[in-house]
């Protein structure tokens, strides 16, 4: 994974074991991941008719914990960057060079 989120489905909690934890790291939902997920899985569903997607949103109180967010370190460190950058109401010419020197590392 090279950048981007990804959300996961994991109702047997497996899933952690599986990670390269140097590249990613494994975050609980956010408000706005479990609105973001619900919309798009009610739309899964309405466009497929997909009979998972109906159970997952028939039983929302309960599923939504079984999702994860997959989030790339440096994903994650370059969010943070544009963040902290706005915050302090840099143009986008500095917040840019702000970017790359966190993408050197």
């Amino acid at each position: 994974m090279s950048g981007g989120i990804a959300y996961v489905f994991d109702p047997d909690d497996v899933f952690g074991a599986k990670l390269n934890r140097e590249m990613v790291q494994l975050q609980e939902l956010d408000d706005d991941d479990r609105r973001f997920l619900l919309h798009t899985l009610r739309d899964h569903h309405r466009y497929t008719g997909s009979p998972v997607a109906l159970r997952i949103v028939d039983d929302w109180s309960d599923q939504w914990q079984s999702f994860k967010r997959v989030m790339p370190t440096d994903y994650a460190r370059v969010l943070s960057v544009m963040a902290a950058a706005e915050a302090a109401g840099l143009d986008e010419e500095a917040t840019l060079a702000k970017v790359m020197e966190a993408s050197r590392g």
